[in-house]
């Protein structure tokens, strides 16, 4: 059992690291491919392999720290907790 959770925690290592690189590539293409819309003056193109939209929207978000600080009854009613478990993996040297 424990020779196999080596063979994962390697694995694993070698995923992130690999995921990693993909995430940067799909963010500098993602970037490209915007530049292009916008140049171009287009909202979508459909590609043969896929289809581009430029989305713009707005997000709201509360500032939990102040809510809490501030208006604490209200906090406490509108707040939610659960409790989650789940496993971490760090690679060494990270």
């Amino acid at each position: 059992m424990i020779e196999e959770l080596e063979i994962i925690a390697e694995e694993l290592a070698r995923l992130k690291v690999e995921k990693s690189k993909l995430d940067e590539r799909e963010k500098a293409l993602k970037k490209r491919a915007r530049e292009i819309l916008e140049f171009q003056g287009m909202e979508s193109y459909n590609a043969s392999a896929g289809s581009f939209y430029v989305v713009q929207k707005t997000t709201v978000s509360i500032d939990r720290k102040k809510l809490e600080k501030q208006y604490p009854e209200v906090f406490s009613e509108v707040s939610k907790r659960r409790s989650v478990t789940y496993l971490m993996f760090s690679v060494r040297g990270e």
